[in-house]
């Protein structure tokens, strides 16, 4: 499954197979106190449904929101021209290493290389639903008016059990995980409601973007 989640300052979305699915308006900056994690969160309000259990592969994380057309050509072409904004890149090509020269490299705990949506072998990381995640170096105390993070997924056997790109601790914090089988994007300190894509249960053990 290709997942993504934007805000723009104004409204946020999320999309799944680069389709619109929800979206609602939102209002304000978050400035988290941790850095983004991958696959865990420590994030007191929800800490039972803290752990990711499945793989993930190609995560993005941008300071600007993506229109849909261009979500749509990330999805459609794999690897178009990126967008200035970008960020941090974790293709996971046998490390966590963040390739877009920010120095935004991830240090895993626990997770496990395997193999990815084209067949290579230690190109996406499997996380088990327990204790593994990974840390990454893009740092805290930074002010987000805008973000968008896109990411591949497959899970199966997964409720309520995960957080798979996640940052922030207490009330300031961007979520993005599963909720009832379905894909679910929450955002703390913004004036705006959570939103879930109950349409489409990403427990079918392929690959989504």
């Amino acid at each position: 499954i290709f997942i993504a989640a934007t805000y723009d300052g104004s409204f946020k979305a999320i999309y799944v197979d680069g389709e619109l699915r929800d979206s609602s308006a939102a209002t304000g900056s978050i400035t988290p106190t941790d850095n983004w994690k991958i696959g865990w969160d420590d994030f007191s309000a929800i800490q039972s449904i803290r752990w990711y259990q499945g793989i993930i592969d190609d995560i993005r994380i941008y300071n600007c929101a993506l229109d849909s057309s261009q979500i749509d050509s990330i999805y459609q072409a794999e690897k178009p021209p990126e967008p200035s904004c970008l960020v941090a890149s974790y293709p996971f090509n046998s490390n966590p290493n963040d390739e877009t020269g920010n120095g935004n490299n991830g240090t895993v705990f626990g997770a496990t290389l395997t193999t990815d949506r084209f067949g290579n072998d230690s190109s996406a990381y499997y996380f088990d639903g327990v204790d593994d995640y990974i840390n990454t170096n893009l740092g805290n105390a930074e002010s987000y008016s805008q973000f968008s993070f896109l990411a591949w997924i497959k899970c199966n056997d997964v409720d309520d059990a995960g957080l798979f790109v996640a940052r922030g601790t207490d009330y300031n914090a961007v979520l993005l995980g599963l909720g009832n089988q379905s894909l679910c994007f929450d955002t703390y300190d913004l004036s705006s409601i959570g939103l879930c894509d109950n349409t489409n249960s990403l427990n079918d053990d392929v690959w989504h973007f």
